[in-house]
């Protein structure tokens, strides 16, 4: 112990002003800081002078050089605290003082480790152990965990967060966006009908039109029928012109009642004036009388 010491001062002889470094010097009243009996490698990891600092020496060196701040801390991670590991579980220990007896383990070597159960953990030892999710927060024993805390199921968040992606998130904002979804399935739908309500009147219109044809066929019907009753005579053309008259008669009357808006209305007066023509020329074939067959006179 002597020799180590007598080395570590060797060290650190040269200089007054500490080095925030993590290879630095092991001065020996830094050793005194702590109460360790483990000399250099208390802070450094090969227990030699001006080697690199471990996580311990780190810790140690960002406090201040003082004990108090990093007693409860955990520098190496293994689930000791630094104050089991060096028998000062419960940080009694002051400056000045011997080290308390017994073996210790080293605080910055994740690898030693003292020969003592780890403490129960606790919702308030700052570190995640035991069933948490997080530190201090989640599980079945401590507090739900704020938001952007890590989580494993919904239980482990807040009541007005949800566990998404391994992560607390507010459920108020997923909610907003679910309704933003369905009102624009719903702005979907109402296009579709509006697109089959438009469809429904376009053929209405064509029935409406069609209708109309079929009735302007109907009077011409009657009119010729009207035409055999009284029998009279006609030829081919007299036929032709009678229906080109009655065919202009119902185009003129359709586009009047359009408001001047129809635009196929010669189209639908010759095709009229087909129709009647053929049926006129049927009906003056049956008017004309049948001749008896030469053989038969």
């Amino acid at each position: 112990m002597k020799t180590v010491t007598k080395l570590c001062s060797l060290a650190f002889s040269v200089g007054s002003i500490p080095i925030i470094s993590s290879a630095v010097d092991a001065r020996p009243a830094y050793v005194g800081r702590v109460p360790s009996t483990l000399s250099c490698s208390t802070c450094h990891i090969d227990n030699q002078p001006k080697s690199v600092r471990n996580s311990f020496g780190i810790d140690f060196l960002q406090a201040g050089l003082s004990w108090e701040p990093i007693c409860n801390n955990d520098s190496d991670m293994d689930s000791f605290s630094n104050g089991v590991e060096l028998n000062d579980p419960n940080c009694t220990w002051v400056r000045g003082a011997p080290p308390p007896a017994g073996p210790q383990s080293n605080p910055g070597d994740a690898g030693s480790i003292p020969l003592v159960e780890p403490p129960e953990p606790t919702c308030n030892d700052q570190i995640q152990n035991g069933d948490e999710s997080d530190v201090d927060c989640g599980g079945p024993d401590c507090p739900a965990c704020p938001d952007s805390s890590m989580c494993m199921v919904a239980s482990d968040c807040a009541e007005a967060s949800d566990c998404i992606g391994g992560i607390c998130q507010a459920t108020a904002m997923a909610g907003e966006m679910v309704m933003a979804g369905e009102m624009a399935g719903e702005m979907v739908m109402a296009g579709e009908m509006a697109g089959e309500m438009v469809m429904a009147g376009e053929m209405a219109g064509e029935m409406v039109m069609a209708g109309e044809m079929a009735g302007e066929m109907v009077i011409a019907g009657e009119m010729a029928g009207e035409m055999v009753i009284a029998g009279e005579p006609a030829n081919a053309g007299d036929m032709q012109e009678e229906a080109g008259e009655m065919a202009d008669s119902t185009g003129n009357s359709a586009s009047q009642d359009d408001g001047g808006c129809m635009t196929n209305s010669k189209d639908s007066s010759n095709s009229i004036s087909l129709i009647l023509f053929l049926l006129l020329l049927g009906v003056r074939r049956y008017q004309m009388p049948k001749e008896t067959p030469n053989h038969l006179s």
